[in-house]
């Protein structure tokens, strides 16, 4: 798809700076669900604006209902690996396998990961790929430094920063041959909650959202 290279960078630069606010709200002020919250509005007014001016963005972005059932599949062969060896740590360690918040989550955190992969896959990967340049690198270039941005956003937790960086190597493949978000978003949610109760024995709704809502 022909676009501006100038857009193409505001978004990569928007994406990092994106990171850069991850680290201040989540990092230093404990402000977790917020950040989330305005991140999905931002990048959601931004996918909106978008698509007004370009109707075929979505598609390009990966936005569509093609090739979502082999995106699925293979998003799926290596999720259910990770999940296993998450379930069994649940089950070694004594962690209960069943939470009604765990079913929350696993509801609504595939909302959070589908602009996850959005930023790093449509953002970084598809606009560092497709900007014309004289000195084009190999693809194998941009899934890397796809992947440690990505590792790197979930600094300073050690085992978040290896299994994100496997994880972005795997998704850009899949990316880059089926390009459809909507797999990769559900998986991602899905991974991340189970990791979050069967690994790090943390309750998500409990810790992150019933606070908020007492508040009101």
């Amino acid at each position: 798809m022909n676009q501006n290279n100038k857009i193409r960078w505001f978004e990569i630069l928007a994406v990092v700076f994106t990171g850069i606010f991850k680290f201040l709200f989540v990092n230093v002020l404990e402000l977790q669900f917020l950040f989330i919250t305005l991140s999905i509005l931002f990048w959601g007014i931004y996918i909106i604006y978008r698509k007004k001016r370009n109707t075929n963005i979505l598609k390009y972005w990966g936005f569509t209902r093609v090739h979502f059932f082999k995106a699925f599949k293979m998003a799926g062969i290596f999720a259910g690996i990770l999940i296993g060896f998450f379930t069994a740590n649940a089950i070694f360690n004594q962690y209960p396998l069943f939470n009604i918040h765990l079913l929350y989550v696993l509801l609504l955190y595939p909302i959070w990961g589908l602009i996850q992969q959005f930023m790093m896959m449509s953002l970084i990967l598809g606009n560092l790929k497709d900007i014309s340049s004289s000195k084009r690198k190999p693809e194998m270039v941009y899934v890397l430094i796809t992947s440690v941005l990505f590792s790197a956003v979930h600094f300073p937790s050690v085992i978040l920063m290896i299994i994100t960086f496997i994880l972005a190597l795997y998704y850009s493949q899949i990316f880059l041959r089926y390009r459809n978000l909507y797999a990769l978003g559900i998986f991602h949610g899905w991974i991340g909650s189970f990791f979050y109760y069967y690994v790090l024995n943390y309750d998500s709704w409990e810790k992150i959202v019933l606070p908020l809502l007492n508040s009101f």
